[in-house]
């Protein structure tokens, strides 16, 4: 499956306490006390008003949305050639590792040379938010694969997607991304 690892490291600063100063509990050094002081409260405001969702707490927009990225790329993995008549819209523009944007037409033709060409082995997709404006919805996530080619070398690739969709006749719909893969170490 596709993975994404996230590491997180916490620092524990060893300071003097000469030039400290205390404000709601809070230790700050003077020179940059403000700053911190301000990026803590910022940070406490976005938390608190509840501007960074997790998937447990999506409403059924949302929801609806990631299920549509997400059943698209298993059509893509299957490589079924009608997912784009399914899931993009006639009029998309979309653009990835391309030289330059395609129309849903292009995708589906470098589909029919690209596809059997390689094997998907594993694949997980992350998302990191998702935002829907009445018809419109944005969706940002990370993705992993593991592929393998003709030759049969496998590969794995990171990336990280932003999908624009729009609901058509009750059903989310691609109407532009734009992906890229982390270069290679």
């Amino acid at each position: 499956m596709r993975s994404v690892d996230f590491h997180y490291s916490a620092r524990t600063t060893h300071c003097n306490t000469a030039g400290r100063f205390a404000l709601g509990g809070l230790v700050m050094n003077t020179k940059r006390s403000w700053e911190i002081w301000i990026a803590v409260l910022c940070l406490g405001v976005l938390i608190g008003t509840g501007t960074v969702a997790t998937a447990q707490s999506w409403d059924s927009n949302q929801q609806g949305v990631w299920k549509a990225v997400i059943d698209s790329y298993k059509d893509i993995e299957k490589e079924d050639l009608g997912w784009t008549d399914k899931w993009v819209m006639p009029n998309a523009s979309v653009w990835g590792s391309s030289p330059m944007p395609r129309t849903r037409d292009t995708v589906k033709r470098w589909d029919r040379f690209n596809f059997g060409r390689s094997e998907t082995l594993a694949s997980e997709y992350a998302p990191a938010s998702i935002v829907v404006h009445k018809d419109m919805a944005v969706a940002h996530y990370y993705y992993s694969t593991g592929d393998k080619d003709e030759e049969g070398k496998t590969k794995v690739t990171h990336g990280k997607c932003t999908d624009i969709l729009v609901r058509d006749n009750g059903s989310w719909k691609f109407i532009a991304w734009n992906c890229a893969d982390q270069p290679d170490d």
